[in-house]
């Protein structure tokens, strides 16, 4: 919150000038880290807090990272024991997706698609960002029948590859 008052600048010009007011962050949370106490700017003049995370490391962060940006939200504990999802170029976390909000079939990887007045369904998958398609399908239980096979032809190695690794 900006307080405004009035200055009178070098120049003699009367002003409005906003001063900030400080936020105490102490003891409140941050993804993994737990803010202890305000420690000594730096040269830019800008506000630290020493920060715990959860392994029990202490980081001194800026307050800006923290509150504004959401940059900083561990000591980098995390960052070399994160799962690998990659699969011979293929990121296995993009085939567990859920469907998207805009789809109009209610199934995943099944389009609707108009030719010569008739309705068609169609199902489709992509992979190595490329897309394989199944045939056009006049009932939708036919294309999520097609859209199963292609999930067991072109995605079900790399999750089962993904499944061995761990």
């Amino acid at each position: 919150m900006a307080i405004r008052s009035w200055s009178k600048t070098a120049t003699c010009w009367v002003s409005w000038s906003v001063t900030k007011q400080k936020i105490d962050l102490t003891g409140r949370q941050f993804g993994l880290l737990t803010v202890i106490r305000e420690v000594e700017p730096a040269s830019h003049r800008r506000r630290r807090w020493l920060c715990r995370c959860e392994c029990g490391c202490e980081k001194i962060i800026q307050q800006s990272n923290l509150l504004r940006k959401n940059y900083t939200r561990s000591c980098g504990c995390r960052r070399g024991k994160m799962p690998s999802t990659i699969v011979n170029g293929v990121p296995t976390h993009h085939l567990k997706r859920k469907r998207r909000r805009d789809n109009t079939t209610g199934h995943k990887g099944v389009t609707t698609k108009k030719i010569q007045g008739y309705e068609y369904y169609q199902a489709y998958i992509q992979i190595k960002g490329k897309k394989v398609y199944g045939p056009n399908r006049r009932s939708l239980e036919d294309a999520v029948r097609d859209r199963q096979q292609l999930v067991e032809k072109y995605h079900r190695p790399y999750l089962e590859s993904e499944m061995e690794d761990d």
